[in-house]
């Protein structure tokens, strides 16, 4: 059975099961599978990173969780909004080379890196990666009500109980296009139906 399907099985049941998922998988099927097991679905989601339990059930830290969003850089090639996650490593020159290399119709860019700076270490607990997550929908949500984007274009390096938990919380926006990392370059890996 497929994570859509399971998820589907799950929809108009009165569930609260807590789901845990412990092989290495990379951050993209964390997210798709934080999508399959969404927050609408009435379930729970964990994993364990680094040796802690990462799950839905947490509040986010008081304060939230501090993201940094660069200004964004307008592409011209289209109505999609493209988004670049950095939460390890610094990925929005990869990606900005990558969006004017392709024929993707994207009209804008956006970075949102942890703050103060993507490390190994930026989100530090389940609390701070479900902040993180919250910021990022926000900041996600704000982009495409300013742009009226119709398709998001998703680039992420972070740990993978922070995908599963953006995942998780992927609601009220458009399909989302994820992309793979090559290094070098980036390939289309799975789409989310809006």
């Amino acid at each position: 059975m497929s994570l859509s399907a399971a998820g589907a099985a799950l929809q108009g049941h009165d569930y609260q099961h807590l789901f845990a998922w412990y092989h290495a998988l990379r951050a993209l099927k964390w997210f798709a599978a934080g999508v399959a097991f969404g927050d609408t679905r009435n379930v729970r989601v964990a994993c364990v990173q680094g040796g802690q339990r990462w799950g839905s059930d947490v509040s986010e830290a008081p304060g939230g969780f501090a993201v940094d969003v660069t200004s964004p850089v307008e592409l011209g090639a289209g109505d999609e909004l493209a988004v670049g996650l950095s939460v390890t490593n610094d990925l929005s020159r990869d990606v900005l080379a990558y969006l004017r290399e392709s024929a993707l119709p994207v009209g804008r860019f956006v970075a949102i890196a942890a703050s103060p700076a993507p490390s190994r270490t930026a989100i530090p607990d389940a609390t701070a990666a479900m902040g993180w997550a919250l910021a990022v929908r926000r900041v996600v949500r704000d982009q495409v009500r300013a742009t009226g984007a119709r398709r998001v274009h998703l680039f992420l390096s972070g740990p993978a109980g922070g995908a599963l938990l953006l995942g998780h919380l992927w609601n009220r926006l458009p399909s989302t296009q994820l992309y793979e990392d090559l290094s070098p370059g980036y390939a289309p890996a799975f789409l989310i139906q809006g």
